[in-house]
């Protein structure tokens, strides 16, 4: 199990809810440790963030053009690509703090300033 006296309580959480899923998977012998799935699992959701994050940057240069460009004149479409985009940012940036907190790191995209 995790040394949990170091995480955040919002790592907690997630270590209890990922509980479920990595029991069965340690009984299988896929992992040896719930820290090991957590991890792996905690990788490949940053992986797919930073991808989406890669995705958006190849499409409309960087979230800050992007912003600045529609500020008080997006339309739904780009509202909707903004929400999306915004969200893909922050849902990498809590993926990298949980990583950090287990002594991983991950990876950033260009100009992506990873969270302290």
């Amino acid at each position: 199990m995790v040394e949990t006296a170091r995480l955040t309580d919002n790592t907690r959480k997630s270590l209890e809810r990922s509980d479920k899923v990595a029991q069965p998977l340690i009984r299988e012998g896929v992992y040896e440790l719930e820290e090991e799935f957590l991890r792996d699992y905690a990788r490949h959701q940053a992986e797919e963030e930073r991808q989406a994050v890669l995705g958006f940057e190849r499409q409309f240069i960087s979230w800050e053009k992007f912003n600045d460009a529609i500020m008080n004149i997006a339309t739904p479409e780009q509202e909707d690509i903004a929400f999306e985009w915004e969200s893909a940012r922050m849902f990498l940036a809590s993926w990298q703090k949980l990583l950090k907190e287990l002594g991983q790191a991950a990876p950033v995209p260009d100009g992506f300033e990873q969270s302290p």
